[in-house]
């Protein structure tokens, strides 16, 4: 019989992985997406990399993947030798005023390079929340007006993306129709970087409902659950669409609109913004943000000074819950969320919460990650971010019929979820009704849980159970 290895890479030849040289010491230091971008350039035709080939890649990240604290000393290069290369995510600031674009650089902590136009106009994505990759980066004092030494002396004279070169959203669909529903799920662990052999169907739902806003918009989702689940490095990892907020102080202008830069804030860059270590976030302006989370997160829209952004970056809250005998220990699980975002009006924006207490703990790399193949990263994070441009939400809204004490937030929420996990287990729509019944389900428990919660914090909120048919 053929394994499913096997039907992977003749199904998806040249976009696969063996997803064990990912946890190696040696290219953990990058994100998941380039480290496998890197093994399969230097892997062979039976995706197979050599000792030499791990020397490359190890090679190629010590001279091109600096430390921060090496910026001065970057700088200082670029100066002396004329120029520098450098393997990081470069971002685009269009300053209409003077008629220039200015690169961020931040593993050289620069945020006024200068860039050739015909790289832009070959790479638009630099000007559409930034690309990683490698750039040449060339000294040139005799820019005008001339500053002697300042970072506007810099020029970026080469480009090499970092990111999948082609990705065709209609060819991955019809090549659902390969597999089984096992197989594919099987595949999906596989390519997420974890052994499918170690979790039932259920669970692998459940792992993947992570990526439902990823592939879906504008959808809020709270996963709390013990430690080491893998709940953040699946979001960092798997796509280069993501930004992670990790403890700390967290400003309006960092998320929405800095008023002083006149740069737009996370929200307006990115598909996905994970609040991660929720219980160690703070906010500097407290109503200010939350304020306008709770319009975002309800119209998709926020205004900051004169500013007003419409967007379609999803929100995901991340924590730890104390659990016991593989349950939340407190009836109230919204108490380990900062003040501020205890806030019922807030938390009735969120769309579900995903059982992170379900998911085992992940212990023993040979055991519970992935050792076999899977789609290569970069690959991968293009075809999530290409998802969001489906409508599967008017398919899903015709075949529902809600009981009448469901309300429109409730329908939003089971419609939003059961969406993005179609796009992600049957993205040809060849669900069967059991099926479909399956990822439903799963969509309204996760509702359930923030109705539930809702009425604990403020009987206001009645009880109630969502029931639907179809």
């Amino acid at each position: 019989m053929e394994t499913l290895s096997q039907k992977v890479r003749a199904t998806f030849p040249g976009l696969t992985v063996k997803k064990s040289y990912s946890h190696k010491h040696e290219t953990s230091k990058l994100p998941r997406f380039i480290s496998e971008y890197l093994i399969s350039k230097h892997s062979d035709q039976q995706g197979n990399l050599s000792e030499e080939g791990l020397q490359k890649i190890v090679n190629f990240v010590s001279e091109y993947y600096p430390e921060h604290k090496d910026k001065e000393y970057l700088k200082h290069q670029a100066m002396q030798l004329g120029s520098v290369k450098v393997l990081d995510e470069f971002g685009v600031v269009t300053d209409v005023k003077h008629q220039t674009h200015n690169v961020i650089i931040p593993v050289m902590g620069l945020r006024d390079v200068r860039i050739k136009s015909s790289i832009l106009l070959e790479h638009e994505n630099l000007l559409r929340g930034g690309m990683w990759g490698i750039a040449k980066i060339v000294w040139d004092p005799e820019v005008e007006p001339k500053i002697p030494n300042h970072p506007r002396n810099l020029l970026i004279d080469e480009f090499v993306p970092f990111q999948v070169s082609r990705c065709d959203l209609q060819n991955f669909i019809k090549k659902r129709e390969n597999f089984t529903t096992d197989e594919w799920l099987d595949l999906m662990i596989n390519t997420i970087g974890l052994n499918p052999k170690m979790y039932d169907r259920r669970t692998k739902i459940l792992l993947l409902s992570r990526l439902v806003p990823l592939v879906e918009s504008n959808v809020n989702l709270t996963e709390l659950g013990p430690k080491g689940t893998g709940k953040t490095f699946l979001l960092r990892n798997i796509s280069y669409y993501s930004r992670i907020i990790s403890g700390g102080n967290v400003s309006p202008a960092v998320l929405f609109y800095h008023l002083v830069t006149k740069t737009p804030g996370l929200i307006a860059l990115k598909d996905i913004i994970v609040f991660d270590e929720i219980s160690k976030i703070r906010f500097s302006n407290p109503d200010e943000v939350m304020g306008k989370l709770k319009d975002y997160m309800e119209s998709g829209n926020y205004e900051r000074g004169r500013q007003q952004v419409h967007a379609d970056a999803s929100i995901v809250l991340v924590g730890n819950l104390p659990t016991r005998y593989g349950k939340p220990r407190e009836k109230l699980i919204f108490e380990v969320l900062p003040e501020p975002m205890r806030d019922t009006a807030f938390l009735d924006r969120m769309h579900g919460l995903i059982p992170g207490w379900e998911l085992p703990r992940i212990q023993r790399s040979e055991i519970h990650l992935c050792q076999d193949f899977g789609l290569v990263g970069d690959y991968f994070s293009e075809i999530l971010h290409r998802l969001r441009s489906l409508d599967f939400q008017t398919f899903v809204s015709t075949k529902l019929n809600f009981s009448e004490e469901v309300e429109l937030r409730d329908e939003k929420a089971i419609t939003k979820v059961t969406s993005g996990l179609l796009k992600l287990i049957h993205p040809n729509l060849s669900a069967t009704d059991k099926e479909f019944q399956e990822i439903v389900d799963i969509a309204v428990e996760f509702r359930q849980t923030i109705v539930d919660q809702l009425h604990i914090m403020d009987p206001e909120f009645k009880m109630k159970k969502i029931n639907y048919s179809f």
